[in-house]
């Protein structure tokens, strides 16, 4: 076997194994769900599952580069911060007008979903009419849903 398929052997056999590595490490667990919203429509839970789940509820879907040293710490800590900021998953003390408006200046000031998440997640990055239609979705979610 020539040198250079030697190297390629080896490199792919070195790669599949961190692969196989990553794949078989647990996910970071997401705490149980304490409330479940009935959503207005299926567009708002859609657009919501789209651009706001995953750091906004307990029910994140972690992707396997979500394992990797270093990259799974920036993960954590944004999907810690979201929940911190505002969890659906979870009942809050705060009015359903007050969370709306908030949700609402988040998004139309283009703050949420953030530039970085919506890099590895196009489906993320909302139109101006998708924007609109969440924040109204909503609006008449967390109302229903007190």
């Amino acid at each position: 076997m020539s040198k250079i398929k030697f190297v390629f052997v080896g490199v792919f056999v070195i790669a599949s194994g961190l692969l196989l590595i990553l794949w078989l490490m647990p996910n970071p667990i997401n705490p149980p769900v304490q409330r479940q919203l009935a959503w207005d429509s299926p567009q708002t839970k859609q657009l919501w599952d789209r651009a706001c789940n995953d750091c906004h509820s307990n029910t994140t879907y972690w992707p396997i580069y979500a394992k990797l040293p270093i990259v799974s710490n920036i993960i954590v800590d944004h999907v810690n911060e979201g929940r911190k900021e505002f969890n659906i998953s979870v009942p809050t003390r705060k009015s359903a007008n007050n969370l709306s408006n908030e949700i609402e200046k988040e998004i139309l000031k283009n703050k949420m979903p953030l530039t970085d998440y919506t890099w590895l997640h196009p489906a993320a990055r909302l139109s101006d009419a998708e924007k609109k239609a969440l924040i109204d979705g909503m609006k008449i979610t967390l109302q229903n849903s007190r």
